[in-house]
């Protein structure tokens, strides 16, 4: 299952709920790269003019996407546990960095759930959570957005599932 599959299942045909988790996933694996610096050392020149354009269209897309807007009460909330847990993955290591730092995955299956009700959601995370995006394939790979000053995007849906996050950190 690719990245863009589990969107679309995620989002049950709501083009709305697409584009939202479209959104939220981009801004998500930027900002991991972002703070384990897998892509830069510095934010300067082409990086800052990066980090402005993911903010630019994160904050549009928040502001003006009519599925978040429904959802927002019940979306928030899971959108922010998702943050904390990845905040405090930063300070773990192996399984449990995985098992923390995939906690934002959660707001893709809450999407899914408000999609298309418990089946949906079932059917999804039982196929979703085995994703390792650190495996993805090269047309994956050369199918990211590309922005306008050559930069590719970050991948869309990175899942990781770690089946045992051993103790706390």
């Amino acid at each position: 299952m690719t990245r863009e599959e589990i969107i679309k299942r995620a989002s049950g045909g709501s083009t709305e709920a697409h584009r939202f988790l479209t959104a939220y996933a981009r801004r998500a694996h930027w900002l991991d790269d972002l703070i384990d610096q897998d892509k830069a050392d510095t934010i300067t020149g082409p990086q800052a003019e990066r980090l402005a354009e993911e903010e630019a269209h994160w904050i549009t897309e928040i502001a003006t996407n009519a599925f978040f807007q429904s959802h927002r009460d019940r979306l928030l909330p899971v959108m922010l546990l998702g943050l904390n847990a990845w905040v405090d993955s930063e300070k773990c290591h192996g399984g449990q960095r995985a098992g923390l730092k995939g906690l934002w995955h959660e707001t893709v299956y809450a999407v899914a759930m408000l999609t298309g009700g418990w089946p949906a959601l079932r059917s999804l995370t039982s196929t979703a959570r085995e994703y390792d995006a650190g495996e993805r394939t090269a047309s994956e790979k050369a199918s990211e957005p590309v922005s306008e000053n050559g930069l590719r995007y970050a991948p869309t849906l990175p899942l990781t599932h770690s089946p045992t996050h051993g103790p706390p950190c």
